[in-house]
């Protein structure tokens, strides 16, 4: 009974090896570029939330600090950081759009 369940588990592992090696690059391409805009929308909406905390605070003394706090370098880095962000967000709908029209377009085509 042992003996014919090692061959069961090397059989289906093997089976899984080769789904695995097969479907790894397409794995890796998907990961690569999902990763950089998944870093992108992290860093925009974190850079969101620091930026009302610390350059536009919702106080009267974050008034009357804004005019000073706009120019600081920290606050112009996460501003950079929220505008590219946005920019790069916008450019992988665009680019999910084109590829969604492609396909849609081979498929009624």
């Amino acid at each position: 009974m042992p003996r014919e369940q090692a061959q069961n588990q090397e059989t289906s592992e093997t089976g899984v090896g080769r789904f695995y090696k097969t479907i790894k690059p397409t794995l890796t391409l998907v990961n690569n570029i999902a990763g950089i805009y998944l870093v992108w929308i992290i860093l925009h909406f974190v850079a969101a939330h620091l930026y009302v905390y610390y350059c536009a605070n919702l106080s009267f003394y974050g008034f009357l600090m804004s005019p000073m706090l706009v120019s600081a370098p920290h606050c112009r880095a996460i501003r950079w950081t929220i505008y590219n962000g946005a920019q790069s967000i916008d450019t992988m709908w665009i680019v999910f759009g084109t590829w969604l029209c492609s396909r849609i377009a081979l498929i009624g085509g």
